[in-house]
């Protein structure tokens, strides 16, 4: 604890270099996760052999025209009890037997997720075989990856901004002056450390979500503030 104190009042100005390091690594970890779970499961032989069952799907002037009098029922892989469902067979359409579907008519589509459905026109012309939809995954397998990276950055940054203002509200609410550097140090080390926590224990399948995240972290630099404004004071 002595050596936490001596870092936030003592500090040498490397923060903002630190939190750049930290918010790059997390972004990369993180992304290279994501991008592994993405490809292990799309080339898995489930998502392969329910891409190689969809039948090409021609849409041409906002009708589906093909495949033509077909009845397909195909459960996603590894999400129970969803359905892709294609008819092109009978006007007796059957969507509210299924609790969460995708369903295919010849004049429009359906999403039903519980209760609730809505209703998807066709607007563009289009051929979809199976090869385009494995080369779609493919490339979402890339770049959901990335995006994600991205987000992670700059949910950091956002985050520590956040937090530095919370903190200032804070200090002023308790009347207990502590000095920018300082107060920024405080907020750095919090908001790491519980990022750290958190990204250990996602890895267990115990992490918590990003409000929960800032909740602990908001409970830790007031902690700190406390803790410190006592010492400024003596």
């Amino acid at each position: 604890m002595n050596s936490i104190i001596r870092y936030i009042v003592n500090g040498k100005g490397y923060g903002f270099k630190f939190l750049t390091l930290f918010s790059v690594l997390l972004a990369l970890v993180m992304g290279g996760v994501t991008y592994y779970r993405i490809k292990e499961y799309s080339y898995s032989a489930s998502v392969q052999s329910f891409i190689a069952n969809i039948p090409i799907l021609e849409i041409k002037n906002e009708k589906l025209i093909a495949p033509y009098d077909t009845h397909v029922v195909l459960e996603y892989p590894a999400l129970e009890n969803t359905f892709f469902v294609i008819n092109t067979q009978s006007d007796d359409f059957d969507l509210m037997r299924f609790e969460t579907v995708f369903y295919l008519t010849p004049d429009r589509a359906y999403l039903k997720t519980g209760p609730n459905i809505q209703t998807i026109p066709y607007e563009q012309d289009m051929i979809i075989t199976p090869d385009l939809i494995q080369k779609t995954v493919q490339m979402t397998a890339v770049l959901m990856p990335i995006f994600f990276g991205i987000f992670l950055f700059f949910c950091v940054w956002i985050g520590f901004a956040f937090l530095y203002f919370v903190s200032k509200l804070f200090l002023w609410l308790i009347k207990k002056p502590i000095s920018p550097a300082m107060r920024s140090r405080i907020v750095l080390l919090s908001w790491i450390s519980i990022l750290l926590i958190d990204l250990i224990f996602s890895f267990f399948g115990l992490g918590f979500s990003l409000s929960m995240a800032f909740v602990w972290t908001l409970i830790v630099i007031a902690l700190i503030l406390l803790k410190i404004s006592e010492i400024e004071t003596m």
